[in-house]
């Protein structure tokens, strides 16, 4: 049994214990700076995703909401106005919405004004009278990128933790396949 324990510990010295170690630590290497390269495309291909559905969102707001607020607007339809906001409020990533008047007063508003990571999106309302355009206010949307960025961490701990196991079976099976004494 000792000479048993002695063969084993001459192995461990072996040239080709060498090689294999070697070669498993450079795969190592490799594999955690692709992991890393990797990853960082994955999360900004994602913050450019959810960018866009802000962009969408501003895209709903012209379209949809703003010719119905002109006309509210323009009746003076304080409950109607208070209901559209409140609408556009309750869209994906939207903490306040406010109408400014041609002063730059503030009409009307839901919502609290984020601090910071946030986005302002201004739109003309106004409405066509006798062939001209009367300025009725203007809609402010700010849209917060908070939910965005919690969002972008939990997927870069997935993505990490995913590409980390991942290399842990890729090293243990080339522990296994360059330590003989496994194939034993």
């Amino acid at each position: 049994m000792q000479g048993n324990e002695n063969k084993n510990i001459s192995n461990l010295s072996s040239p080709g214990k060498k090689i294999g170690s070697r070669l498993l630590f450079h795969i190592i290497l490799g594999s955690v700076v692709v992991v890393v390269i990797i990853t960082a495309i994955q999360l900004y291909l994602h913050y450019k995703q959810d960018l866009q559905v802000i962009k969408l969102e501003q895209q709903k707001i012209v379209n949809i909401y703003v010719p119905v607020l002109a006309q509210k607007l323009w009746l003076v339809d304080r409950r109607e106005i208070q209901m559209l906001l409140e609408g556009i409020h309750y869209l994906p990533n939207v903490e306040y919405v406010s109408i400014v008047d041609n002063q730059g007063g503030v009409q009307y508003k839901v919502g609290q004004l984020p601090e910071e990571n946030n986005k302002v999106f201004e739109h003309i309302v106004y409405r066509s009278y006798r062939d001209k355009y009367v300025p009725l206010g203007v809609l402010r949307v700010v849209f917060t990128q908070d939910h965005i960025n919690q969002q972008l961490m939990a997927n870069a701990v997935t993505i990490l933790l995913s590409q980390c196991f991942m290399i842990f079976m890729v090293s243990v099976m080339i522990i296994a396949i360059f330590n003989p004494s496994s194939w034993e």
